[in-house]
């Protein structure tokens, strides 16, 4: 009997806090720009883009001659994702403040209702001779209103609370876009690499590495070999260090009238 007369129903009968939270239970739908849904579906449908991001896949190997077209795609693919990724942020926020707006006009009609509630409970239980603990019928005045609302006000405060997490996701997916490029990008360094290791004194006339193999060979001074020892007019002369020429003195000619 008791518990029948502390339904709002009941307890509020007539009174125009019903009709507002029965208005308010029908309005608390998202009006975004295509359509108008509720709460729960848009976060639904903001998740799912989320989930929906695109990766960048790094490949295991890469030709060293297709390393530019390698690394154009690198960050054609990271721009592609950051503005994916700032798009949802976008979404996200506003969904957010459309969210606290909500939750703002839920709690504002709790108060009102709860204490209106609380007061005509209080009525009620005394005039029936029950004694009931205050915190108990505060918890009544709560139950009350969040069933009314058909649990709309707790579903407002987890979609918030969802919302956070999906941003934090949004952080992580966008460092790790930037990681794999910066792996991508030594990929390429490291394929242009080994292509010049390769290339250095096999193909002298390689224009991809023109400048280093047009370069010349430094020149080094080198000692002047020792001349073997000849004879100019029976004059011999050869050089030992910073030594003056000696002269050597050969046999005397010989004179064939003398014979």
């Amino acid at each position: 009997m008791v518990m029948n007369l502390l339904q709002a129903e009941n307890l509020l009968k007539g009174s125009a806090l019903l009709d507002q939270i029965a208005e308010l239970r029908h309005s608390l739908n998202y009006d975004s720009d295509e359509k108008l849904e509720s709460f729960d579906d848009h976060f639904l449908s903001l998740q799912k883009q989320v989930d929906g991001i695109k990766k960048i896949k790094l490949l295991n190997s890469i030709p060293a001659r297709q390393g530019g077209m390698y690394e154009n795609e690198l960050i054609s693919g990271l721009e592609e994702i950051n503005d994916s990724i700032e798009l949802l942020t976008i979404k996200l926020i506003r969904f957010q403040g459309d969210l606290l707006k909500a939750a703002g006009a839920v709690e504002d009609l709790r108060a009102s209702f709860e204490a209106w509630y609380t007061l005509a409970a209080q009525e009620v239980l005394a005039a029936e001779k029950v004694k009931l603990p205050a915190k108990h019928i505060d918890t009544l005045a709560s139950s009350e209103f969040n069933r009314l609302m058909g649990s709309k006000s707790q579903s407002l405060a987890a979609i918030h609370e969802a919302v956070k997490i999906e941003l934090r996701r949004l952080e992580g997916k966008k460092k790790m876009a930037k990681q794999k490029f910066d792996m991508g990008r030594e990929q390429v360094n490291a394929a242009w690499g080994n292509k010049l290791m390769s290339d250095n004194g096999k193909n002298a006339n390689s224009p991809q590495f023109r400048l280093l193999a047009d370069e010349e060979e430094p020149k080094t001074e080198e000692e002047e070999p020792e001349k073997p020892l000849t004879f100019f007019s029976g004059t011999p002369m050869f050089k030992v260090g910073a030594a003056a020429p000696v002269k050597v003195i050969g046999p005397a000619p010989i004179d064939l009238e003398e014979i």
